[in-house]
């Protein structure tokens, strides 16, 4: 069972003693990703926790030297980013940077093509 409220206030627990530690940092900012999803109908609560799980993301790639995880990582960043109404070049950015480190992940061109035909609409 998925019960991201409570893996978020352990990871609250454990993050300040753990905060150098990529996959942790990867962890929480997926946990927190799965917040904002599951929020309805209360932006500024969905926006703060985007917010947040960007900060978190840009920290792990910052940290980890795993080509996979950094990929992940900035896959997930692109997403957040879009979803934020960030810059054109930032997303697109995060995007390149996730397809370059892990040209075969096929799920990361589609993402990516998905946003740009949006984008021209």
């Amino acid at each position: 069972m998925r019960n991201y409220q409570e893996a978020h206030r352990l990871f609250e627990e454990v993050y300040p003693h753990m905060k150098d530690d990529p996959k942790v940092v990867q962890e929480f900012a997926q946990t927190k990703l799965a917040l904002a999803r599951e929020t309805q109908g209360d932006i500024a609560t969905k926006r703060h926790l985007n917010r947040q799980v960007a900060e978190l993301l840009r920290r792990a790639i910052q940290l980890t030297e795993d080509p996979t995880r950094k990929a992940w990582c900035w896959f997930n960043l692109a997403g957040t980013l879009a979803w934020l109404r960030e810059p054109i070049a930032d997303v697109e950015q995060a995007y390149q940077e996730a397809m370059e480190l892990k040209p075969e992940e096929k799920r990361f061109r589609r993402k990516y093509e998905e946003w740009k035909q949006r984008k021209r609409q």
